[in-house]
């Protein structure tokens, strides 16, 4: 794994352990589409905060650090991938606020600013017949706070099994699906209020 683009440019990534044999990471042509995106709806990423939810490696994290990010944020649940993730800020290779956190717990902090990206990549465990309850009440989160706290736009992007989308119940009237290859990645805005 590799930072594709900004400031460190081409710098190798290290990975973590797998987590219950398990291991998955961002392909690269998903993690470019998610910041040409962001290219076109952000005028300055150095006035944006970027969560890298379920962050695992932190590679969202990093790459978004090296674009230009305000404040960048890695939260991560699980204690080893969290432990090897401390122990690279505490290296000093990053300057990114890392957090034991629970993604469903995290959407309060995500509309805390005004303007806001995060990248979500849950556990496959959490897909069930095309759907995520946990994803699907994150966003409902979401969507009821973004009306009522934050001023500016919150951008999301949900990785996920490629047959995966959120109900029309919880999307937002931003919403949008795309595939690579087996991976889906839902595009979301909650506009500015």
């Amino acid at each position: 794994m590799r930072i594709q683009q900004g400031s460190w440019k081409g710098r190798g990534l290290a990975v973590p352990p797998p987590l219950a044999g398990h291991q998955s990471f961002t392909p690269a042509v998903l993690k470019s589409a998610v910041f040409d995106i962001l290219a076109t709806r952000i005028p300055r990423f150095n006035e944006a905060h970027f969560y890298d939810l379920c962050a695992g490696s932190a590679q969202m994290a990093i790459e978004a650090l090296s674009r230009g990010f305000e404040k960048v944020f890695a939260c991560e649940l699980d204690q080893q991938r969290f432990r090897f993730l401390l122990q690279a800020m505490q290296r000093g290779e990053y300057a990114i606020q890392l957090m034991r956190r629970d993604f469903r717990r995290s959407a309060p902090m995500v509309v805390a600013h005004e303007h806001t990206v995060f990248f979500l990549d849950p556990p496959y465990s959490f897909w069930h017949a095309g759907q995520s309850a946990h994803v699907n009440s994150f966003i409902q989160q979401l969507g009821q706070l973004s009306g009522s706290t934050q001023t500016g736009a919150v951008y999301g992007f949900i990785q996920c099994p490629a047959e995966y989308g959120l109900p029309a119940a919880v999307r937002p009237d931003r919403y949008e699906e795309r595939t690579y290859g087996k991976q889906g990645l839902i595009v979301l805005e909650f506009p500015a209020s």
